[in-house]
């Protein structure tokens, strides 16, 4: 698809490192602490799910849920057995979660290979009449652009670890690429919902590793980058839909258990966030908070952690629809954000108008009260567009073709801090033959209100 760039505003870029909170969430239960349990978030129910996990010489079997206050234990007499280091994702095929393989000993290396699912109250156990190799410490990350589970790498027996990608279906599983990043465990997954790609970072073989690799469905492919966090596993990332890039934090290696990053889908931005410290985390997204869930974990000072956080940024980006538009012979155009982006400094949002069948303006100003001294709303009605208002000051002014009456439009905002908190304005003004004497329609309008991670 043809794409116009808007350049908001032609700044240097800042060195500053971005800002985000961490809090600790005073629920009334907790799990007990542990390390390496799987973890998931249910889309289906808008719940963090947690299942299993090991705490000293102590293997967990127990299933919690996190509702965005509280946590609630599962009661499914049907379960997985007791293990540590397996793997979990939303099956968005059959509405449920999946759990696949694990350890259930620490004295020696196992790896099961068994699939479950979970529905939010039940455990199956399900026979696929394909599955991996059994595994432990490998990734599992839902593709919702493919609607399927992915999963990479992970430990088999003995010292045998993998570099194969798996793909559930929704009855079985299919291997898919052949060929991507070395074998590997306690490595950490996460789809880009921005970007329809599934990111993988670091991971272990014989050392830490701190490589970033992208998989498009079909292949992976390393991306080009200079910065990125230092090398290392048994760390966790997660898509973040307000933040509109991969979220990573914590991990085993030097200077890595305190540390969060995104991924923008070109670049690594470290977060000056400071806590918490740990390895062996749970780490999700949840879409009715809007937040990161973070749970258990183990760190050298604490020991195994019961406590759970939730990461937010500390100055919020959003996009929101005001006025309306006027229709012409190809319907009523609307303006609108593309996907989840969402305008944070430093990132590159979209937003989409349709429809427009033939060319089109795309506004965008300062202002949504004033033109000039001219008070906003103001009728078009006397240049021959009646019933139509222009609702932006509209500064700069950029020509479109559309593609299937669809205009797309990139906004890139520099990495510069003075731009939080300001807002821009855009509005699409499109050539729709017959609609008046013009022959000109106009879209409702957009505020975008610049926030930072």
């Amino acid at each position: 698809m043809k794409r116009s760039v808007i350049v908001v505003a032609c700044l240097g870029m800042s060195s500053l490192a971005a800002q985000g909170t961490w809090q600790i969430v005073p629920a009334s239960q907790t799990p007990p602490g542990r390390q390496g349990p799987a973890s998931a978030y249910d889309f289906a129910t808008d719940r963090v799910v947690v299942f299993g996990g090991v705490q000293g010489a102590l293997l967990f079997d127990d299933t919690w849920q996190f509702d965005g206050t509280n946590w609630v234990a599962g009661t499914s007499v049907a379960h997985p057995s007791a293990r540590f280091d397996a793997s979990m994702a939303f099956d968005s095929v059959g509405q449920r979660v999946l759990l696949f393989g694990g350890r259930n000993t620490t004295g020696t290396v196992s790896a099961l290979g068994d699939t479950w699912s979970w529905n939010g109250s039940t455990w199956t156990q399900l026979s696929p009449p394909v599955s991996p190799p059994a595994r432990a410490a490998s990734a599992m990350v839902t593709d919702l652009a493919n609607n399927r589970v992915l999963l990479f790498g992970g430990h088999g027996a003995g010292s045998n670890r993998f570099g194969d990608t798996w793909a559930w279906t929704g009855a079985t599983w299919v291997q898919l690429a052949s060929s991507g990043p070395s074998p590997r465990e306690h490595h950490a997954m996460a789809f880009d919902a921005v970007r329809n790609r599934c990111v993988l970072f670091g991971g272990w073989d014989i050392a830490s590793l701190g490589d970033t690799w992208e998989f498009d469905g079909t292949t992976w492919a390393q991306p080009p980058f200079v910065f990125s966090p230092s090398a290392r596993s048994k760390h966790a990332m997660t898509f973040s839909t307000t933040l509109g890039g991969v979220l990573l934090q914590g991990g085993y290696g030097i200077g890595a258990s305190d540390q969060a990053w995104i991924w923008n889908g070109s670049s690594w931005t470290w977060l000056a966030s400071g806590d918490p410290v740990r390895e062996g985390h749970a780490l999700q997204w949840q879409l009715g908070t809007d937040r990161a869930v973070l749970f258990g974990g183990w760190n050298y000072f604490a020991g195994f952690s019961s406590n759970t956080w939730t990461f937010q940024s500390t100055s919020s980006a959003s996009f929101t629809a005001f006025g309306n538009g006027c229709s012409g012979p190809a319907g009523l155009p609307q303006l609108a954000p593309n996907g989840a982006n969402r305008p944070w400094i430093g990132h590159a949002p979209q937003i989409v108008a349709a429809p427009v069948p033939v060319f089109g303006f795309l506004a965008l100003g300062t202002s949504n009260t004033l033109v000039g001294a001219t008070l906003l709303p103001l009728s078009l009605a006397a240049i021959g567009m009646p019933a139509c208002d222009l609702l932006v000051s509209g500064e700069v002014l950029c020509a479109v073709a559309p593609v299937g009456q669809t205009a797309t439009f990139t906004l890139n905002i520099p990495f510069q801090p003075s731009l939080v908190g300001t807002e821009w304005y855009t509005q699409m003004l499109s050539l729709d033959l017959g609609a008046n004497p013009l022959g000109l329609t106009v879209s409702n309008g957009l505020i975008s209100h610049m926030g930072r991670l």
